[in-house]
């Protein structure tokens, strides 16, 4: 508003525009183009001028000044976002420098453990482009170009080619949203984007937990589901025993399901086998992997379906003693109480101060602090 009034101005003037403009956090991400044939103006580039007046600067006019400038910005403010999502250098000149939100979100994908590289973050409409280095760097920096004209971000799997070239198109993003997610193969050089929902329901399958599976197969009946964040709808928790039982086909392994049945929904390890209190991420789809249990005890797992990362914390290396022997665990009558147990397996007569472990008359187990 101080160094832009008329723009402001004119964005103000009709809701339609602020809306698509400010992001769900209130934030102007960029100064974006109007589309109002009235009041449109072609602006050109736009930088921070109050970065300029700290660092006693004048308005680059030519692109070596521009290299200078955003050189500063880097070193004074760590700007490390070379231009907005829109345009490039040289090229459509309707980004601005200095800006610190990327399409909504400044943001880098990160490596994952087959080698691919994966984004999930918030986007604005325009045009994404995916780069080499951090920062724009002329003759080092190289761009994932869709081999394709206009390819959109939302896609089942894209190729790329490779380019130096900044004019080059990039990929569209159709409208904000804040659950966009990309994956980069660079092996297939292939990109392909999502935007992910929630699930309804997230299911532990497995021979790893008592009814899961018998010496034949999995038992599908038998999957026991997660709970879901309050606050969080992608993130699901599940507390409960875990054992490499014995006389079960696939001793000690699981996977999770997003349904009560194989299929399409699956989260896996990246590695077979994977010791669940070791494994921090996880993917959607892909080869069967499962995760493997080594110790037996009560867990608490943590996933979180947006950011594909998982988490489990074993509470106690003890089991709980079952009613009717190894293998079976029989649901007590009717609405009755939980059986309370501490961390160390040993049955309470009520909760007591800390942690404690309720299994309730379904069997199903879950962990309780109280103060």
């Amino acid at each position: 508003a101080e160094y832009m009034p008329d723009y402001m101005n004119t964005l103000f003037q009709n809701v339609n525009n602020v809306a698509a403009a400010y992001s769900t956090g209130n934030h102007l991400t960029a100064f974006y183009g109007i589309n109002d044939p009235d009041a449109r103006a072609d602006y050109g580039p736009v930088i921070r001028q109050d970065w300029l007046d700290e660092l006693g600067l004048q308005s680059p006019e030519t692109y070596d000044e521009l290299h200078d400038v955003l050189t500063e910005f880097k070193n004074a403010y760590d700007a490390t976002l070379w231009i907005s999502a829109y345009g490039g250098v040289p090229g459509d000149f309707s980004g601005g420098y200095g800006f610190p939100e990327y399409a909504g979100g400044a943001g880098f994908p990160t490596e994952v453990k087959d080698g691919q590289f994966r984004f999930a973050g918030p986007l604005n409409a325009g045009e994404l482009k995916i780069m080499t280095t951090e920062v724009y760097q002329k003759g080092t920096t190289q761009f994932l170009k869709p081999q394709l004209a206009d390819s959109y971000l939302i896609n089942y799997g894209l190729n790329y080619v490779v380019t130096s070239d900044v004019e080059q198109p990039g990929w569209v993003v159709s409208f904000q949203e804040d659950t966009y997610r990309f994956l980069v193969d660079p092996v297939a050089r292939r990109v392909t984007g999502e935007l992910m929902l929630p699930w309804n329901e997230v299911f532990i399958a497995g021979s790893a937990f008592e009814g899961g599976a018998d010496n034949r197969e999995w038992n599908r009946n038998g999957m026991l589901p997660f709970e879901r964040d309050h606050d969080n709808p992608y993130v699901f928790s599940w507390t409960g025993q875990l054992a490499p039982y014995d006389n079960v086909v696939e001793p000690g392994r699981f996977k999770l399901e997003g349904q009560m049945t194989w299929g399409p929904r699956e989260l896996h390890p990246y590695v077979q086998d994977e010791n669940l209190l070791e494994s921090t991420q996880m993917r959607t789809g892909g080869d069967d992997t499962k995760w493997h249990v080594y110790t037996e005890g009560t867990y608490h797992i943590v996933v979180d379906l947006f950011n594909e990362t998982f988490h489990a914390e074993l509470l106690s290396d003890h089991l709980l003693p079952q009613e009717d022997g190894v293998g079976e665990m029989k649901a007590a009558p009717g609405n009755a109480a939980p059986e309370v147990y501490s961390i160390d397996g040993v049955r309470l007569p009520q909760m007591q101060k800390g942690l404690n472990i309720l299994r309730s008359s379904d069997g199903r187990v879950r962990k309780v602090f109280v103060r």
